[in-house]
């Protein structure tokens, strides 16, 4: 067996070892709430919005499953009359099924996000307040201030989107047609090849990479062949026309701007005319794109929707244990 064929083995098998070790761990009827998510990052934001919703003597536990079709073969693999819906949850994302046309299984414990990820429900105004005020040093900003902060904020993220749809087409049109493999990572087109934030506002950067236009260095990143640029653009279009890019941009991108933004306020304060402050504001900690999800998590404000979802799981098995 070659290397490929053994990694493609381990991908298959990481549901089976996942829902293996859930089930060495499973207490049943214990102040302990289990889930399931895609990637390793998703218990960043799960876990906090999970414990901040239960009492503080209950446990949660979540289990990374490597993708979302891992996260729905879990789910198809229990079964539902031995365990609890209401204990045993599952948090995937959207994605771009609505775009693409496919169908997931809808459960009471499945939790599907609003958009296409669960970055684009917390890169808020709101946040982005909390990491000037908290860790970007403006403690003392004036609030008449950070309202026009945060409208610019919003201005440019709007902006940011735009300029992101000739990247969101070439995914839609490579999933359309089968092309992404698993040298195809999604990650490895970098924003900081493509755009930069100076003063607060995003900037293209032309030649990405050194190479033509954003298209073919979206190509080259996930090597994939730039074969029909006509059948691409007409992806771009019709992704633009449907306005897909408000719901469908790819969360991770967005929490790349967020970051950038609040860095470039903090670095670039002195040309910045819409704030009052006399001297550069002190970082209380260190933000970069590395961390970025360690300082954004907890400050994070839990989603509606998600409020909605813990009302008929969580907190109707919380109040059949406390019973």
């Amino acid at each position: 067996m070659g290397m490929k064929e053994i990694h493609q083995e381990s991908i298959q098998n990481t549901d089976a070892i996942v829902l293996h070790e859930f089930k060495l761990r499973y207490k049943n009827k214990a102040k302990i709430i289990y889930g399931f998510v895609e990637g390793i990052d998703d218990p960043c934001f799960y876990r906090g919005f999970l414990e901040n919703s239960l009492s503080s003597d209950w446990r949660v536990e979540l289990w990374p499953a490597g993708n979302k079709d891992s996260v729905y073969k879990i789910y198809s693999n229990f079964d539902w009359t031995r365990f609890n819906d209401e204990q045993i949850l599952f948090f995937v994302d959207k994605d771009l099924s609505v775009v693409l046309g496919r169908q997931y299984t809808i459960a009471k414990n499945i939790y599907i996000t609003d958009e296409y990820s669960i970055e684009n429900s917390i890169v808020t105004p709101n946040i982005c307040d909390r990491l000037l005020r908290e860790i970007c040093g403006f403690t003392t900003l004036k609030y008449d201030e950070s309202d026009f902060i945060l409208e610019h904020f919003k201005q440019q993220i709007e902006e940011f989107k735009k300029y992101l749809i000739p990247i969101m087409g070439c995914i839609v049109y490579w999933h359309q047609n089968k092309l992404l493999n698993r040298q195809s990572r999604l990650n490895n087109i970098l924003m900081k090849h493509a755009f930069r934030v100076k003063n607060g506002k995003i900037e293209v950067i032309d030649s990405p990479n050194e190479k033509k236009d954003i298209i073919e260095y979206a190509h080259a990143q996930c090597n994939i062949d730039l074969i029909n640029r006509e059948n691409i653009i007409q992806s771009i279009e019709k992704f633009q026309a449907t306005n897909c890019h408000e719901k469908f941009t790819r969360g991770k991108y967005l929490l790349w701007f967020l970051v950038e933004y609040c860095i470039s306020l903090n670095r670039d304060w002195e040309s910045l005319d819409f704030i009052s402050i006399k001297q550069r504001p002190k970082m209380a900690v260190n933000l970069s794109q590395s961390n970025a999800i360690v300082q954004i998590a907890p400050r994070c404000r839990i989603p509606d929707s998600l409020k909605h979802f813990f009302n008929n799981t969580i907190f109707r098995y919380e109040k059949t244990i406390s019973a």
